[in-house]
């Protein structure tokens, strides 16, 4: 009767003592103004456990009952703590489904998993934008050495360091090699060879060529191309001494 007895308290005790934490843990998380009610709950379960706990231990001195309650509430208090920084931990990896707060891979990155993928390309577009009418853009190449420098440096930083590029043709150069190093690429072999077999048919209607590639394509590749197809048409519309066909090679 005894053995079912204790292990009814020690029972008692724990469920006690989560409930505690629960309260702990939401008195945390809570605004100042919010916290009254919570802190007097968890005066109260704080209380309760210390009571318990002297009737499992039997009696005990006033002294020893206050170092005892100081103690579980310190010790309670550091669970809590705990528990919320796991929980925050556990919130930053998993960042409800998406990719982890590190930095973005920039190169072989997978825009499906990682959209900030997208985001970098979309800076390096606006930041060469402003060289649209640039002659030889897009056909001209950078300085090789540096933009191996640059790739480097994007791939720390998680982003294109557009603040060291300096030239438009390095620029082309990382996004060239963004687009390169993508994870099954912007259009895969299977979709070249059918646009190669659309463009033998004699189309020359655009919106084909992007009706045919839309529906092979992923939500944020397809936003990658509309970004890249919107630029190119900036280069022509500056009238950069070359048409379409020789931008897309």
């Amino acid at each position: 009767v005894e053995g079912i007895g204790f292990t009814t308290m020690q029972d008692e005790i724990e469920a006690k003592n989560q409930e505690l934490l629960d309260v702990q843990e939401n008195l945390l998380g809570t605004a100042r103004k919010d916290r009254k009610q919570l802190a007097e709950q968890a005066e109260q379960l704080e209380g309760d456990i210390v009571e318990l706990h002297r009737k499992l231990k039997g009696a005990e001195t006033p002294r020893s009952i206050e170092a005892n309650k100081e103690e579980v509430k310190d010790r309670l208090r550091r669970e809590a703590t705990a528990r919320v920084a796991a929980k925050k931990a556990a919130a930053k990896v998993t960042n409800g489904g998406k990719p982890p707060a590190s930095k973005c891979k920039v190169f072989k990155g997978d825009v499906d998993k990682d959209p900030r993928v997208l985001e970098v390309l979309q800076q390096g577009i606006d930041w060469l934008d402003q060289y649209a009418g640039e002659e030889g853009l897009w056909r001209q190449a950078g300085q090789k050495t540096y933009i191996a420098e640059l790739m480097d440096k994007s791939q720390k930083l998680g982003r294109f360091p557009l603040e060291q590029v300096g030239d438009c043709h390095n620029m082309v150069g990382l996004i060239v090699n963004l687009l390169r190093d993508l994870p099954g690429g912007l259009v895969d072999a299977a979709m070249v060879i059918k646009l190669v077999e659309h463009f033998e048919k004699g189309e020359t209607e655009p919106s084909s060529y992007l009706a045919l590639m839309r529906p092979a394509l992923s939500p944020n590749k397809r936003r990658m191309l509309v970004s890249l197809t919107r630029h190119w048409q900036r280069v022509v519309a500056e009238a950069n001494r070359m048409g379409m066909p020789a931008v897309a090679t």
